[in-house]
């Protein structure tokens, strides 16, 4: 679809191993009180570990333009977009951008604002499509809308043009919303503060508008004047629905699923009410699998009470909107993550911070984390809750990440220790039987120019894994409770994975 606006996607290479423990596990998370034994104890063994050679530099290539970045702890991306391609637009299409320009006649190429999804021109079935802005300054009005070109063997030629009262497009997609084999053009038009959802068809090189959504099934209306949607196959019909959310100012959103027949009606789902939402802006929507066989979509939204993000299941019952958990029930963490399939059996999983048990941890800090991935037990109200399915420990500064084993999970306490400008990782059991935590295995980085250092290291157990610069190192601490505990250099390495390649 992005031919034109040809888009060079650098993804992570994250690769979480297929391990599935016991899913009817909960998590058994420690009291403050034994917090603050592990937090004493390491705060006396901060400085006694100096033997270790450890890193200078770790290089993380993300090849952009040939941007590369050295240090010890690379400043990388942040785990809300560990999941996020990076875009760059190829405008080497001169011929193309040169007839376009000709083309807009008062108007200029605009962006919308999800323009991971779209770019300014982009190829639609046989035509391009090439979204425009119309600015007034004497009338004080803006239009935006889209012009429709099609290429022959003589060159390209303008088909038709649209232009509809508005400040900016905040979200532009195409979809075959009434299964007629065409796709629709999708649009979310801002003016003067109000969205609203413009659906277009475009037939015999003309543009024609379908219909303008607002919510005009909710009681006064008029005050939800913020608007997201996410198109996809909600339930097992085969025609594709829209998630609409609407906000007012107060906090509260309703969500509402809407779908297309093949006459273009437009059929209305019933609304769910959320409160205490901070904005739609920052909200985030995930569609699949939210349990076995059923589609559903996890919300997570930006709270104003907590300052935090609250996540929300929705899915469809006897074609009624439904929502897993009540609202005082939902799992809560500081900061947004992404909602994913942690174990790629086509179900998508929910975090849950646990960075209490990560030393000098802050609640925003986004260096590190350690997140308890769950699943929904397909139940609602206040029988609705989760059940563990695995846990992981992401170090996004240092670039790995590693898999708790789950006879581990909600036990490690992690600290961070330095030697120069050298950092590594300890990991304490805390068993409640003991007066103090078991310094279990550490993991650190060693350069490969002191490759030789590190093999003759009577202390290191092994090498993890290895990139173009580094070494990550383990190094058992306690070999009996290792052992103990099932752990083995063969299965560390399964554990263990590299964020970004």
């Amino acid at each position: 679809m992005l031919e034109y606006n040809k888009i060079y996607f650098i993804k992570e290479s994250f690769i979480l191993k297929n391990f599935m423990y016991n899913k009817n596990r909960k998590s058994d998370f420690i009291t403050n009180k034994e917090l603050l034994i592990l937090k004493t104890f390491s705060m006396k063994n901060t400085n006694r570990r100096k033997y270790m050679k450890l890193p200078k530099v770790v290089v993380l290539l993300l090849i952009v333009i040939s941007i590369f970045t050295t240090g010890c702890e690379t400043n990388t991306e942040s785990p809300e977009n560990l999941l996020n391609n990076n875009i760059i637009y190829d405008k080497n299409k001169n011929e193309l951008y040169t007839f376009v320009n000709k083309s807009l006649d008062g108007t200029t190429l605009i962006l919308p604002q999800n323009s991971s999804e779209v770019g300014q021109i982009n190829e639609l079935d046989s035509n391009i499509i090439a979204f425009q802005k119309k600015e007034d300054v004497n009338l004080n009005s803006n239009e935006v809308g889209f012009v429709i070109i099609s290429k022959n063997d003589k060159g390209y030629i303008l088909k038709d043009s649209y232009l509809e009262e508005g400040d900016e497009i905040e979200y532009a997609n195409f979809y075959d919303l009434n299964n007629d084999g065409l796709d629709e053009v999708i649009l979310l038009i801002k003016n003067n503060s109000s969205v609203t959802m413009n659906i277009y068809s475009i037939k015999n090189d003309k543009i024609e508008k379908i219909s303008q959504v607002k919510p005009t099934w909710l009681d006064g209306y008029e005050k939800y004047t913020d608007m997201k949607i996410k198109i996809g196959l909600i339930n097992d019909d085969l025609i594709l629905d829209i998630l609409m959310l609407n906000s007012d100012s107060s906090g509260d959103i309703y969500a509402t699923v809407l779908n297309y027949d093949k006459n273009n009606k437009l059929n209305i789902s019933n609304s769910i009410k959320m409160s205490n939402v901070k904005n739609l802006s920052e909200s985030y929507m995930t569609l699949g699998k939210v349990y076995n066989n059923k589609k559903g979509i996890v919300l997570s939204m930006p709270t104003v009470k907590e300052s935090a993000y609250a996540t929300q299941i929705l899915y469809m019952k006897d074609d009624k909107l439904k929502k897993a958990f009540n609202d005082k029930d939902v799992i809560m963490n500081s900061y947004y993550i992404p909602i994913k399939d942690v174990n790629s059996d086509g179900i998508l999983e929910i975090p849950e911070l646990n960075n209490k048990m990560i030393e000098n941890y802050n609640a925003n800090s986004k260096s590190s984390s350690l997140v308890s991935w769950r699943r929904w037990n397909n139940k609602s109200g206040s029988e609705a809750s989760t059940i563990f399915i695995s846990q992981v420990y992401y170090n996004y500064k240092s670039n790995f990440s590693f898999l708790v084993p789950d006879n581990l999970a909600n036990k490690l306490y992690i600290q961070k220790s330095m030697s120069g400008d050298n950092y590594y990782y300890i990991f304490y059991y805390y068993n409640k039987e003991n007066s103090e935590p078991i310094e279990l295995f550490e993991i650190g980085l060693s350069p490969k120019n002191l490759v030789e250092d590190t093999k003759s290291n009577p202390k290191v157990e092994g090498i993890l894994a290895e990139n173009d610069n580094n070494y990550y190192q383990l190094i058992v601490k306690d070999k009996k409770s290792f052992e103990k505990y099932d752990l083995t250099l063969d299965n560390m390495k399964e554990y263990f994975s590299i964020i970004y390649k």
